[in-house]
């Protein structure tokens, strides 16, 4: 047995559009309503959904009582960091489309999620939705 690489690769624009922080919020807030109506299948994965708690792939990342001023500073945090430049991420210029980025950030793990900043960084942008908003997949 061995240790496993993990981590994640996404690919996105290399500049986001000058309201991404707007329509990050306007992801987060539509995300906490439909978490007030009782969601019972995860919105990233799929699975089956106990309500109250996080889904095993870290969704949701907001919680039904999130206050708008901690959707506004996540979102801001997201968005700001797009392109990540942590040490565990590494990033480069799309070879197909000079518009796009592709990153990678992840680790060695012998069975742990990873804990380094740039990998939690796209977990959380990826679970949070605004990842898909801003067309990084």
């Amino acid at each position: 047995m061995g240790a496993d690489l993990i981590g994640y690769i996404v690919k996105g624009p290399a500049k986001l559009p000058k309201n991404a922080v707007k329509l990050a919020i306007k992801s987060l807030k539509a995300q906490r309503k439909r978490l007030i109506a009782g969601v019972k299948e995860c919105e990233v994965c799929g699975q089956d959904m106990v309500e109250g708690e996080t889904c095993s792939c870290g969704w949701p990342v907001i919680e039904k009582d999130t206050t708008d001023e901690a959707i506004s500073e996540l979102a801001k945090e997201l968005v700001n960091e797009w392109p990540p430049t942590y040490r565990d991420c590494c990033s480069r210029q799309d070879p197909d489309d000079p518009k796009q980025v592709i990153v990678f950030a992840g680790d060695m793990s012998w069975g742990d999620e990873p804990e380094n900043a740039g990998y939690q960084y796209l977990k959380k942008l990826i679970n949070s939705g605004i990842g898909e908003v801003l067309k990084i997949r």
